[in-house]
């Protein structure tokens, strides 16, 4: 069986044992399985699920500190720096 359809099963076991059927038990279910999973890899045997899973939440990370506004050093410049003129003797 599929390694995401084992984690999907183990969230929802999860979601059915804690009694409230709400996306938070959902997602806190998909986490604990996919350490569940991640640990009995030795007995499983390799996955490439485990590394599509870190690249993608790698993706969404690196998207929400490119939309940050602390990310941007001056407003309205893509990283250039201001000084750069300046300093040059």
């Amino acid at each position: 069986m599929n390694v995401f359809l084992w984690n999907l099963l183990l969230a929802l076991i999860w979601t059915a044992m804690s009694g409230q059927f709400t996306l938070t038990n959902l997602l806190v279910g998909l986490v604990i399985g996919y350490g569940s999973l991640f640990l009995a890899q030795p007995v499983s045997g390799p996955s490439p699920y485990f590394m599509k899973v870190y690249r993608i939440a790698a993706f969404f990370q690196m998207l929400q500190r490119s939309r940050s506004p602390a990310s941007r050093p001056w407003p309205g410049c893509w990283g250039a720096d201001p000084n750069l003129g300046r300093n040059m003797g």
